[in-house]
């Protein structure tokens, strides 16, 4: 799982947008570094093909508004810039200016489609307008989010290497250090390891201690996996986070796989699917979570916006997809977890037909 702060702040609302937005055609997104430095990405047909100084010239002569493409540095027959009045419907090139992001600054030139989607006519200056000033506080709560989360997540990853600095430095005093394993377990481990290494590009580094200490595991090794794998992606975000390039596990990692133990596995039954159902859980899971999102951000909980706020975006198609592919297992799981997954539950039609599906097939069969 990739934390958004890990995409670049021009990348990812470029990608935000192409989601949010279905008549956006092309995008632009201009950053300006406060050494001077430029960049300029692009989605869409186009990219940007146009010199440094034009770019900036663009967006110092002009304001956050509504431009036709003659009168933007990407204009392909490179006229005067010059419009007629009957040309105001060729104004279909959004410029939002500078939106500062701490030292950056953040400008996107977005064209849309000239049509509405539900009238087929071009859009008109008022309709233009709720675009723009939508758009704009978008971007600028995005930019608000990602420095707050930023900060808050910045502050657990330093925490987390003192932490384990103070482990290490404790453990080399003690001379723990034993590196008779099975070598199952073993394997198994390392195994586990390599295909994580690959799917987060993290290094992971791990002392011997470690692998001893899970010989003394004696519950499920599914569970174990599952939840070393969870470990193991929170480290790997942090260390992204830091700008680091590997992660270490540590003996605070190993007393938290350790506790899972028989006891704690009987206790956790009646709440946490295992089994041929995991993965139909996991799935409903990471759905609740992007509702919960759509349902704060005041916005209506359908595929589209639930796709747009799962960690990585997903289209409306593969939610379906996934749905339909486990909609048995998931009716299961409603009936027999009442109270978990609220939203998606009652407000998802997509997973309400599943429900009622489901539960017409079980009464024929009854």
């Amino acid at each position: 799982m990739r934390l958004s702060h890990t995409i670049a702040l021009s990348e990812f609302c470029l990608a935000y947008l192409a989601k949010a937005f279905p008549q956006l055609k092309n995008g632009y997104a201009l950053v300006q570094y406060p050494n001077g430095g430029f960049i300029a990405n692009a989605i869409g047909e186009g990219s940007p093909k146009a010199e440094e100084q034009d770019w900036l010239e663009f967006i110092e002569k002009n304001t956050t508004g509504w431009y036709s493409i003659k009168e933007t540095p990407i204009n392909p027959s490179k006229g005067s810039g010059q419009i007629s009045l009957e040309g105001e419907l060729d104004r279909d090139h959004l410029l939002i200016k500078r939106i500062k992001n701490r030292d950056v600054k953040l400008s996107l030139l977005l064209q849309f489609s000239p049509f509405v989607l539900s009238t087929k006519q071009y859009m008109s200056a008022a309709e233009k307008k709720v675009v723009e000033i939508s758009i704009k506080a978008m971007l600028e709560q995005i930019v608000l989010q990602r420095e707050s989360d930023s900060d808050i997540l910045l502050q657990l990853a330093n925490n987390n290497r003192f932490q384990s600095k103070e482990i290490q430095e404790l453990e080399q005093r003690l001379g723990q250090r034993n590196r008779a394993f099975g070598s199952s377990i073993r394997q198994l481990l390392k195994l586990l390891l390599s295909q994580l290494e690959k799917e987060l590009s993290i290094e992971i580094e791990y002392d011997q201690s470690f692998i001893e200490g899970l010989g003394k595991f004696q519950g499920d090794f599914e569970e174990l996996e599952r939840q070393l794998s969870k470990q193991i992606e929170l480290e790997a975000n942090l260390a992204h986070l830091a700008s680091d390039t590997k992660i270490n596990l540590s003996s605070t990692h190993l007393k938290q796989l350790l506790s899972i133990g028989p006891k704690a596995q009987k206790r956790s039954t009646s709440s946490t699917p295992i089994g041929r159902l995991s993965k139909a859980s996991s799935l409903l899971d990471r759905y609740e979570r992007s509702a919960q999102i759509v349902q704060d951000a005041g916005l209506s909980i359908i595929g589209k916006h639930i796709g747009a706020h799962c960690t990585p975006p997903i289209s409306n198609a593969a939610i379906t997809d996934a749905l339909s592919k486990n909609s048995k297992k998931i009716y299961e799981l409603f009936q027999q977890f009442p109270n978990r997954w609220p939203i998606i539950r009652s407000e998802f039609r997509s997973v309400s037909n599943i429900i009622e599906r489901e539960s017409r097939a079980a009464q024929k069969v009854s």
